[in-house]
């Protein structure tokens, strides 16, 4: 009863461990696609902010200049 007991009890330690090494190789991996996609989203948002502003100022700018909208 005792050697079963000692089987069970390593079996869930090289489960143990073999998970921690998948966890463990995974998450570098996953960190940095998460890092790249929050960097690339901010580019990407800060990119169309910028062009909505810069043609809300080009619209202005028509409009004081008494051009006719741009289509």
């Amino acid at each position: 009863m005792d050697s079963v007991l000692r089987s069970r009890s390593y079996h869930y330690q090289v489960m143990n461990d073999v998970v921690a090494g998948i966890v463990w190789s995974l998450a570098p991996t996953v960190l940095v696609g998460l890092l790249f996609w929050l960097i690339m989203r901010l580019i990407i948002r800060a990119d169309r902010t910028e062009r909505k502003v810069y043609s809300r100022m080009e619209s202005e700018e028509r409009a004081r200049r008494g051009l006719a909208p741009k289509a």
